[in-house]
């Protein structure tokens, strides 16, 4: 993402296969003057969630995967870890 990121928003999931997709649609129709920098974080989802993501290769999102299911918060410190947006918002699916 740009060094000029506004917003990251946050997405940690665990087996969220019905809900991904439309997750990631919302975030991505976002209309604003500066991009956002959308940061997902899979909390070892045993689900089709990954599968369902790869099309979405093509852009520049951030994946991070845990190794164990170690809860929302565990997965929220994680993209805050790395997030770059001079704000922060949490998105769950």
């Amino acid at each position: 993402m740009s060094e000029n990121v506004c917003i990251s928003v946050i997405v940690p999931f665990y087996n969220s296969e019905k809900y991904i997709d439309s997750c990631l649609q919302c975030l991505l129709k976002q209309d604003l003057t500066k991009p956002i920098e959308i940061i997902l974080i899979d909390d070892a989802s045993t689900d089709k969630s990954l599968k369902i993501l790869k099309k979405y290769d093509f852009l520049n999102i951030k994946l991070y995967n845990l190794k164990k299911n170690s809860g929302p918060a565990t997965a929220r410190n994680l993209g805050l870890k790395n997030a770059n947006g001079d704000f922060v918002f949490f998105f769950r699916c």
